[in-house]
C-alpha cells in the first residue's frame, strides 16, 4: 500500500496501483496482541468512517504500539492509559475492540465484509457509497471501462464515459430517496421454552450476555447444573468495552468453555440463546474477523474435548444465566459462587419443576 506509481507505468501497473484507494478504504487491523500495530499511522479502530486515530499526537514518543496500551500479560485494555492518552472518542472506539485471550497473531482483514475477506462486491459497494458528484461518478465509469479494456479488449469513446457516469448518478441519488424496508423478524417460536436436565452423566452450562451501556461493559453469566438438576459451581464477570451483541455472547461461550475446563468437568452441554454463535461454531466458513476469531477459539476448545457440546435454547430456558449475566454488573471482579444466591433460587426451582 506504501509502493509509488513510478515515473513510466505500463498500463497493467496503472490499473493496479489506481485501486490502491479503493482498498486503502476498506482494510483494518484486527487488534489480538498489538505487537505489530502501531497506534498513530496504522487503521486498527473499528468505526467504518475512520479507522485511524484522532486524539493528537503529543504521547506519541511513549507508546507507539497496540500492545502498550494492554494491562501487561493479560488481554485487557488499560482504562487508565487510555484515560491518560486519548480523546474520548478514541477511547470509546477502542473499548469496543473484542480482545480474544487464546488467539495468536495481529492480522489485516477487509472491514466491508462479512468475514473480514475482501470481495469484489463489496469494493464495488464502497465505491458507489462513496459517489458524491458527477466528477466522482465519472471517473468511476473511467475506472470500470479501463478493466474492460485491460480484461474483454472493448474500447468506448470518452462521451459514453461522461454519459454514463451521469446516468449511474442519477441512479443513485434516486436509490437513497427510497428508503427500503427490512423484513418483518420471524415469528417462528421453538417448540419448548423449558430448562431440561442433561442425561447422566453430563452436566449441564448454561451461558449468558448482557450489555450495560451505561455502564460500558458487557456481564457474562455461567451456571453448570448436573443431570439431577442440581446447581454445582455459577460464575458472574465483567468485561468493559460494548462490543456487537454476537460478539459478546461468543466471548461469553469462549470464557465458560475456558472456565470449566480449568474445574477438570468433563461431559459438558453448553447451552446458550445466541443461535448466531451456535451456527457460526458449527458451519465450515472461514472468518476472520474478531467475531470469527473468537469462534475459531471455541472450535479449538470442543475439537480439544470430544465429550463438550454445544447447543441453542431460547432465553425462556436460559433464564438462571441471564439473571447471573444481569447480576454481574455488581461486582468488580469475576465472582464465582459454590452456593445458589437468593437471586437464583426461584429460577432454579422453576427449572427443577419443568422437569418433574
Amino acid at each position: 500500500m506504501e509502493t509509488s506509481l513510478g515515473s513510466n507505468p505500463s498500463f497493467i501497473w496503472r490499473s493496479i496501483w489506481s485501486s490502491q484507494a479503493i482498498l486503502a478504504r476498506g482494510l483494518r487491523w484486527k487488534v489480538v496482541d498489538g505487537q505489530h500495530i502501531k497506534i498513530w499511522t496504522h487503521p486498527w479502530l473499528r468505526d467504518s468512517r475512520n479507522f485511524y486515530i484522532q486524539t493528537p499526537h503529543i504521547h506519541q514518543e511513549e507508546v507507539k504500539y497496540v500492545k502498550e496500551l494492554l494491562i501487561t500479560d493479560t488481554r485487557q485494555w488499560n482504562t487508565g492509559k487510555l484515560h491518560e492518552i486519548f480523546a474520548p472518542q478514541d477511547i470509546q472506539e477502542i473499548m469496543n475492540i473484542p480482545l480474544n485471550p487464546l488467539a495468536s497473531n495481529d492480522d489485516s482483514i477487509w472491514h466491508f465484509s462479512g468475514d473480514g475477506r475482501y470481495t469484489l462486491k463489496s469494493g464495488y459497494r464502497i465505491i458507489m457509497e462513496t459517489i458524491t458528484n458527477h466528477e466522482q461518478a465519472t471517473l468511476w465509469s473511467i475506472w470500470r471501462f479501463r478493466n474492460e479494456k485491460l480484461w474483454s479488449g472493448v474500447s468506448r469513446p470518452p462521451q459514453t464515459t461522461v454519459s454514463l457516469g451521469y446516468d449511474m448518478l442519477w441512479n443513485l441519488t434516486q436509490a437513497q430517496k427510497n428508503s427500503t424496508k427490512g423484513q418483518a423478524p420471524s415469528s417462528r417460536r421453538d417448540a419448548d421454552d423449558r430448562w431440561t436436565k442433561p442425561p447422566d452423566p453430563y452436566v449441564k452450562c448454561n451461558v449468558d450476555a448482557t450489555l450495560f451501556n451505561e455502564h460500558q461493559a458487557v456481564g457474562f453469566g455461567f451456571v453448570v447444573r448436573d443431570s439431577a438438576g442440581e446447581f454445582m459451581v455459577s460464575k458472574t464477570s465483567v468485561n468493559y468495552g460494548l462490543f456487537e451483541v454476537k460478539e459478546a455472547e461468543a466471548l461469553a461461550l469462549l470464557d465458560a468453555i475456558a472456565w470449566t475446563t480449568s474445574l477438570e468437568l468433563h461431559d459438558i452441554i453448553f447451552e446458550t440463546d445466541s443461535k448466531t454463535v451456535v451456527n457460526a461454531i458449527s458451519s465450515k466458513n472461514v472468518d476472520h474477523t474478531e467475531f470469527g476469531s473468537i469462534i475459531s477459539s471455541c472450535r479449538k476448545f470442543l475439537d480439544a474435548h470430544p465429550s463438550f457440546k454445544i447447543q441453542h435454547v431460547r432465553r425462556q430456558a436460559n433464564m438462571v444465566a441471564h439473571a447471573l449475566a444481569r447480576a454481574a454488573i455488581s461486582y468488580a471482579n469475576a465472582f464465582i459462587m459454590i452456593h445458589p444466591p437468593n437471586i437464583l433460587c426461584n429460577f432454579i426451582s422453576h427449572d427443577c419443576e419443568d422437569n418433574i
